[in-house]
């Protein structure tokens, strides 16, 4: 996995978004969200499992959001949990847009919403702010586009 900075592009900017394309998965299975601390890299040991740190991650295998490493949100599909199919598949794109003025973070698969969370006080904690992106099995790729 990897955490990075969402670097200085984004302190003048009210609006982020993030598209990435699964390439190749042998599982269809990666995690991508967003962190707010001063440590380099959180991804170790799997960051979503840390509840000390504000966090906020968006499982694809299971459709779930897990926030500081509980289940957040649960994918509901005619009012029953989603449990066993994977949201994505190779070649879908998911799109994490983060609007830091409306403290509201949006997962889109192919430009459907999936999720929308909106208390993580992202305009307070934005020069902290972190991209993590966990992937399952070292043969798969992503890519940002």
């Amino acid at each position: 996995g990897i955490c990075f900075d969402i670097g200085e592009f984004s302190l003048n900017k009210d609006i982020i978004v993030l598209n990435t394309k699964l390439i190749k998965s042998a599982n269809n299975c990666y995690m991508i969200g967003i962190c707010f601390d001063t440590i380099d890299n959180l991804i170790v040991g799997g960051f979503y499992k840390n509840t000390t740190i504000e966090n906020m991650m968006f499982f694809s295998y299971n459709g779930f959001i897990y926030r500081k490493g509980l289940v957040y949100k649960k994918q509901l599909e005619n009012g029953k949990q989603v449990t066993q199919s994977s949201l994505m598949h190779e070649n879908d794109i998911l799109t994490m847009i983060i609007d830091i003025e409306k403290d509201k973070i949006e997962f889109k698969i192919n430009g459907n919403l999936i999720e929308e969370i909106n208390d993580m006080n992202i305009k307070e904690k934005r020069d902290l702010l972190k991209i993590c992106i966990d992937m399952v099995d070292n043969q798969d790729t992503i890519k940002f586009i």
